[in-house]
């Protein structure tokens, strides 16, 4: 088991330090809406290219490489319009740990915010 540091900060997740690595959750067909934190990473990072060429599965984690940080991309429903579950987030979390220990950096996301969906429990809990 390998030991880690949390450390909780208030900022704008794009204003993370350089030396971050930055994740948020997508969907598999990589659409996004206008104004979502998706649609900020695609403006600002793009080469969704670059995303397209690796295998993009739901509970799966797409990475990119921008300057000198990694991008994760985690891939947690199928299309923009549906529900992230806990089991696909916790799994593309863990494809994401798998990746940052072999690198060994640390990384930032962002609050994960909830959705209530009839099927799955809410994320909150």
């Amino acid at each position: 088991m390998h030991q880690f540091k949390l450390t909780e900060m208030k900022t704008n997740l794009l204003y993370a330090p350089e030396s971050y690595a930055l994740a948020h959750a997508v969907s598999a067909d990589l659409n996004t809406m206008k104004g979502t934190l998706a649609w900020q990473f695609a403006v600002i990072f793009g080469n969704f290219e670059e995303l397209s060429k690796q295998p993009i599965t739901v509970g799966n984690v797409a990475v990119m490489e921008h300057q000198s940080r990694f991008i994760y991309f985690l891939v947690t429903k199928e299309n923009v319009y549906e529900t992230t579950t806990y089991n696909t987030l916790h799994a593309a979390l863990i494809c994401m740990r798998e990746h940052m220990v072999i690198c060994d950096f640390y990384n930032t996301i962002p609050i994960l915010t909830y959705h209530t969906n009839k099927k799955n429990k809410n994320l909150s809990g």
